[in-house]
């Protein structure tokens, strides 16, 4: 699914202003709804998020300039490296991408349609996104610059660099989307039906401003958690 949305924001578009700002959103799965706080600031990205089941509140951090993620576990006061989690998504995602390209050679279907609806104040309009394993139906604004729910452009970007070559080309049909999305691409709502069954992420608020550094680094008073072994 990720792999499917990822074509819909191609190289030639990543170029133009991405977002930075906070972003408030539920996911619902499995019965469950988890409030999540987006944070985005060029290649920086960070995940809030509370999870009874991980430990209680956690953040994910990551740094694409230096290639970096960790993870903040807040009821124990810790921080781990996930250099070894990051590497492993990485190359799952770099697979599920290149496996989506050289299928059909093509971009995934993608039907533009006539439904718009207003989510915290912005009006956006629904995309059907087609792909093997179902369909994603995305609702983007214009004129926010550039958003996914998976981390955000900046973040996705970062991954695809750091793989290199391994990436594939942009598939046939990438330049008409990318002219499409020229105004930006700000994902409000997306919906998907998955093998666990109905997933979505729907925007609550959003605060467009600058985030200060600290808001990415582990705060003081924060102990370091070694993984053992591997």
């Amino acid at each position: 699914m990720i792999a499917a949305a990822t074509f819909l924001v191609p190289s030639a578009v990543v170029a133009q202003e991405a977002f930075e700002g906070s972003i408030k959103a539920v996911m619902a799965a499995s019965g469950m709804e988890i409030v999540i706080e987006q944070h985005t600031r060029g290649q920086m990205f960070r995940q809030d998020m509370n999870m009874p089941s991980a430990g209680g509140s956690i953040s994910v951090i990551s740094n694409n300039a230096d290639d970096k993620t960790i993870m903040l576990i807040h009821d124990q006061k810790m921080w781990m490296d996930m250099a070894m989690m990051r590497q492993m998504m990485r190359g799952m995602m770099g697979r599920a991408q290149e496996q989506a390209a050289t299928e059909t050679g093509e971009m995934p279907e993608i039907r533009r349609t006539d439904r718009t609806e207003t989510i915290a104040g912005h009006e956006c309009r629904h995309y059907m996104v087609m792909h093997k394993d179902g369909e994603i139906d995305l609702c983007a604004a214009t004129g926010m610059g550039f958003f996914m729910p998976t981390g955000g452009v900046p973040s996705m970007a970062g991954m695809g660099r750091s793989q290199g070559p391994s990436m594939p080309e942009l598939p046939k049909g990438a330049e008409k989307w990318a002219k499409e999305f020229a105004d930006g691409f700000f994902v409000l709502k997306m919906q998907a039906q998955t093998e666990q069954g109905p997933m979505s992420w729907t925007v609550q608020s959003i605060e467009k401003k600058k985030l200060p550094d600290e808001l990415f680094k582990p705060p003081a008073g924060y102990n370091e958690m070694k993984m053992p072994g591997r």
